[in-house]
């Protein structure tokens, strides 16, 4: 099916994506529900996400297992690793699939196989579009490069022509193209994370919030490291980082409880809000890929929702705080608001 559906496109990370959240989707009702089969889905869908864009749909692999043993219902790990195990061998029969039985044809009744020196299929898959995209030698597992990629090359017309002179790096995502392209949310899928581990911390190894976290988190921490690592990443690869970072947004929002916020949360949203807009403007300005004015107009609207909030959280929060005098226990009744409220400043302040 998989392999179908590419056929009438050049770009396979579409549907990457959307067979990589079909996997994240079953993982969550499997942790929830404790549904083998749930689990066993996921399993194909990974398998499915691997006709789809080889290797790089396994990288979702362990932060789905992680999940999976963190929040699982099953009483032993033992249990918990065996189902990890069986659903890691319908992944790996899923996958394999074509593959195989694209080996098992004779090779002088089938195409050359592309991106291999040896006519191997598995060779493509596990080098040329595996371990070289790490270490460099993608380039040089195939032979010689056709005329028309020397040609591109030499005139500077390739597709990544922007970006190929990205060195691998641990920013490579955090400023520049690869940034615009995925990481105008980032700051709020951080603190949304943090949020939730701090806020849960108490809770049960079974809580979804947290459990949500390990999934969503691992995969865009593994996603991340190796197109940081690699040494050949096109800008368009980085969407796989973008279901991630929307989910642990919505994680984020999920654990600040049902409205009306208290006035803590408030601050740390409107906060968040401007942050976000602050680095989306960073990432524009290192970029030409809009106006100027867009970038005016979308810090200018951030300030107009995220101010109000901020000076209603922060009015409230004065409000909550003792005064000076009722941490001594003095009486307080008979001093006016204004003084209580320029008693709390003096002890934040203070402090």
């Amino acid at each position: 099916m998989a392999r179908l559906r590419i056929s009438t496109s050049n770009v396979s990370d579409s549907l990457l994506i959307l067979l990589l959240v079909l996997a994240a989707d079953a993982t969550s009702a499997a942790l929830l529900t404790g549904s083998l089969r749930q689990l066993l889905l996921a399993g194909v869908w990974v398998g499915l996400a691997f006709q789809a864009k080889m290797i790089q749909a396994w990288l979702a692999l362990p932060a789905l297992a992680a999940a999976y043993l963190l929040a699982a219902p099953a009483a032993r790990l033992r249990t918990q690793c065996a189902h990890v195990a069986l659903a890691g061998l319908v992944t790996a029969v899923v996958s394999l699939s074509w593959m195989t039985a694209v080996s098992l044809v004779p090779s002088q009744h089938r195409p050359y196989v592309d991106g291999s020196p040896d006519d191997s299929v598995y060779t493509q898959v596990f080098d040329y579009n595996g371990l070289g995209r790490l270490t460099g030698n993608w380039a040089t597992v195939a032979g010689p490069p056709s005329p028309l990629v020397a040609a591109a090359v030499k005139s500077g017309q390739l597709l990544n022509a922007e970006t190929i002179g990205i060195k691998a790096s641990w920013h490579r995502l955090l400023a520049g193209p690869f940034a615009a392209d995925s990481g105008w949310l980032l700051p709020a899928a951080v603190a949304g994370a943090l949020g939730v581990l701090i806020s849960r911390r108490r809770q049960g190894r079974r809580d979804p919030l947290r459990a949500a976290v390990v999934l969503w988190g691992g995969w865009w921490l593994v996603l991340a490291v190796f197109f940081s690592a690699g040494t050949y990443l096109n800008s368009y690869y980085v969407a796989a980082l973008i279901p991630a970072v929307a989910a642990l947004c919505g994680t984020g929002i999920a654990a600040c409880g049902p409205r009306p916020w208290p006035a803590r949360v408030r601050l740390i949203v409107a906060a968040t809000v401007l942050g976000c807009a602050g680095y989306g403007a960073y990432l524009m300005s290192g970029t030409a890929s809009g106006p100027v004015v867009l970038t005016v107009v979308a810090l200018v609207v951030a300030a107009a929702a995220a101010g109000p909030a901020l000076t209603t959280a922060v009015q409230r929060l004065e409000l909550q705080t003792p005064p000076a005098d009722a941490l001594f226990g003095t009486d307080t009744s008979g001093l006016a608001e204004n003084d209580i409220l320029y008693s709390g400043r003096a002890v934040l302040l203070s402090r």
